[in-house]
């Protein structure tokens, strides 16, 4: 069984537990593939900016303006940051600040007071966030 683990299987399937193995299974099969492909649009100026939704790490608002981070860019728009949760939310992002959403896939590390994202960018908690992440 051991030697299976070199192939990064995502899940075991057992024959006594056939049913409950494979809804487990499909379920995060749906959970990996949410997102696949999505392209949400964000007005930037007199331009809508269309990006995948799996290539956002995390969004920042910054003086009227939200910063929305992908795995290579960084675009500026003028939106809320709650439209953009909006948006974002069905794909596993959540609010962790009052100036930050961040996608939940991208987490790291989770201290006391920050989050560590995948590319080593350090995002705040706020007090008023912390249950909501414990939640999710």
């Amino acid at each position: 069984m051991f030697e299976l683990l070199e192939f990064n299987p995502l899940a075991f399937i057992r024959s006594a537990n056939i049913n409950a193995d494979l809804d487990e299974l499909i379920n995060r099969i749906e959970y990996l593939n949410k997102g696949l492909g999505v392209m949400l649009e964000f007005q930037c100026g007199y331009q809508t900016v269309r990006m995948n939704v799996k290539n956002i790490t995390y969004v920042e608002s910054y003086a009227h303006y939200l910063l929305i981070h992908t795995l290579n860019s960084t675009v500026k728009v003028r939106e809320k940051i709650s439209v953009a949760l909006q948006k974002l939310e069905p794909f596993g992002f959540i609010q962790v600040h009052r100036s930050y959403v961040i996608n939940h896939d991208r987490i790291k590390k989770i201290d006391t007071d920050n989050i560590t994202l995948s590319d080593e960018t350090i995002i705040p908690i706020g007090k008023k966030y912390k249950q909501a992440l414990k939640n999710h």
